[in-house]
């Protein structure tokens, strides 16, 4: 927070209170670079003015550093380089807040911060002047949030610059198409989807029904049900608990929700064990489906080792699927495994790591209690006994540490499957575990042709995230406790969701439903991105835009009149946006 002239906030740091320095000048220049373009034109007097264009802004910040010995001012010296330099990060820029604005925040980074000198002969106290590098000029308003009262909509913005809107629909009901457009300039809009007529009932045509979408948030009894035995063979025990979040189900943390424990059942049974439950079923089964669901796998001790896994269960409640991202033995890598078809004819379809950065493996101990026995004796000659006593004592266990890490220690999955008879098209995204983003692709496209007696339906799923003992889960004898308690590793699942595909499903050629009710629609003309939010799943929807789209800005200090589609009667409408002043 700014408090004074004196100073200004560059990432989150302040130059008086936490550089110890004085800012004595700050010089921004009213405009930023401008080239002029011009064309000369043969026996005319003059040239044609072709525009000017404008670039970035340079600020000037004349700084003083008081220091007492040539010590301290080293010391000084050290910390400004520290807190300006910013090697590693090619093309990023930071906040910066100036004294004279401290409501405006400024992007850029430092490109000159030249030899302090004296102020004057005999003392330490130095100057230098930083040079701040703008290549986005303007200057940003805290963001404000914007509620569509009507339909058009009369707006304008605070600021005087340009702005980028960030709109959102959420929908009260399917639809096929949606938009927004500004009534000043008819090229100036965004179209996602097709239009088409409805049938005679006002339904939109739709080939692909949804059949599940479930945020995966809730234990209710009428989504998931914890089961105490797997219907099918699995690798290990059924054991532990669950627990809803915001956004998914995961193991539970135990013995409360603070411990960095999970619940995933005895953890002295050698192999695999955890938690599992089972989704409500469809009605019918299905043969073509759409399918998506995520996985969040995070590996918190390096030689930790548990799984996230899925299976897809047919009309006879058997395995015809399975998807896991799995640590390796005593914490060597983690791998993602995807198999389709039933178990006695099972298809690997992908089984191995990611990004593996493997360095050399490093020897380490752990100290594990052991029970033994001690022999004494007392008296002497015939009166000499025998006396045997129970002792625990402690041994060091070597263990190796593997030093591997890659992507999929720490990740979440996006997996789209879609099933059209005995073909497959399947596709593995990474997601942005802030955001919820999908983000690039593990597995993209990839199409594989099952064989007669590796075919299925598919009528549900089940989840059973679980844990495999390593050295340190051996039982101390002497607290009947593990040796050595760690993270055992956070798993839970989200966003499920599941489309019937009926003649052939829809196609990009082909009007039909993009998003359904509840589902909510965000148009960013920040980032020109359109994605679609269902539950705790974010995807684009940039295949659905109408190539005219162009993402319209909004001008500060304009009144603007802006047309959605759907209107307020059937969507709730909002936008952000950040002031901007040039």
């Amino acid at each position: 927070m700014i408090t004074g002239q004196g100073e200004f906030i560059f990432d989150g740091i302040n130059s008086r209170t936490d550089l110890n320095i004085v800012t004595a000048q700050i010089s921004k220049p009213i405009s930023p670079e401008i080239t002029n373009s011009s064309q000369p034109v043969p026996a005319r007097y003059g040239v044609i003015n072709l525009g000017n264009s404008y670039g970035a802004k340079t600020v000037n910040i004349t700084i003083t550093v008081m220091a007492n010995t040539r010590e301290e001012l080293a010391e000084k010296s050290h910390n400004l380089a520290n807190a300006f330099i910013r090697p590693n990060d090619e093309g990023a820029v930071y906040s910066m807040i100036f004294p004279d604005e401290p409501d405006v925040e400024y992007y850029g980074i430092f490109t000159e911060i030249p030899e302090l000198t004296p102020v004057q002969k005999g003392v330490w106290d130095s100057t230098t002047t930083l040079k701040f590098y703008m290549p986005d000029p303007r200057g940003y308003m805290p963001q404000q949030t914007v509620q569509v009262t009507e339909n058009p909509f009369v707006f304008t913005p605070d600021g005087t610059g340009k702005t980028a809107p960030v709109y959102r629909f959420t929908l009260h009901k399917d639809i096929n198409e949606m938009g927004m457009a500004l009534s000043s300039d008819d090229n100036e809009y965004v179209d996602v989807g097709m239009d088409q007529s409805v049938d005679d009932d006002g339904n939109i045509a739709d080939n692909e029904p949804l059949m599940v979408n479930d945020p995966c948030n809730t234990l209710s009894q009428t989504s998931w049900v914890a089961v105490s035995t797997a219907p099918f063979p699995i690798s290990g025990t059924v054991a532990g608990s669950f627990m809803s979040n915001a956004e998914s189900i995961s193991v539970k943390r135990s013995p409360n929700n603070t411990s960095a424990m999970f619940d995933y059942g005895n953890v002295a049974y050698n192999g695999w064990t955890g938690p599992m439950m089972v989704h409500q079923s469809l009605t019918n089964t299905l043969n073509d489906f759409d399918h998506v669901f995520r996985m969040h796998h995070e590996k918190n001790y390096y030689r930790g080792m548990s799984k996230s896994e899925v299976y897809w269960m047919n009309g006879d409640q058997k395995s015809v699927a399975r998807f896991l991202i799995q640590d390796q033995q005593q914490g060597d890598a983690t791998k993602l495994y995807i198999y389709f078809g039933p178990s006695n004819h099972e298809k690997k379809i992908y089984a191995g790591t990611l990004e593996l950065k493997n360095k050399k493996n490093k020897k380490d101990t752990v100290t594990v209690t052991k029970k033994g026995k001690k022999v004494t004796y007392t008296g002497k000659g015939k009166k000499r006994k025998k006396k045997t006593t129970t002792i625990y004592y402690p041994k060091k266990i070597k263990i190796t540490d593997y030093e591997n890490t890659d992507y999929y220690n720490k990740c979440e999955l996006q997996f789209h499957t879609r099933k059209i008879g005995r073909r497959i098209v399947l596709d593995v995204n990474k997601v942005d575990i802030k955001t919820g983003k999908t983000g690039s692709y593990i597995i993209k496209h990839k199409v594989i042709n099952l064989p007669a007696d590796s075919n299925f339906n598919y009528s549900t799923m089940a989840y059973h995230p679980a844990k495999h003992n390593i050295t340190e889960d051996s039982t101390n004898p002497k607290t009947n406790k593990p040796n050595k308690l760690y993270n055992y590793g956070w798993n839970s699942i989200s966003s499920y969701t599941v489309h019937a595909i009926n003649n052939g499903g829809n196609t990009k050629a082909v009007p039909h439903v993009i998003a359904h009710k509840d589902d909510q629609i965000v148009i960013d003309c920040e980032e020109n991105q359109t994605y679609l939010i269902s539950g705790a799943s974010v995807t684009s929807l940039n295949k659905e835009i109408s190539w005219g789209s162009t993402y319209p800005l909004l001008q500060g200090g304009k009144a603007e009149s802006i047309g959605f589609s759907p209107g307020i009667e059937d969507a709730d409408i909002e936008f952000d946006y950040r002031p901007t002043y040039r």
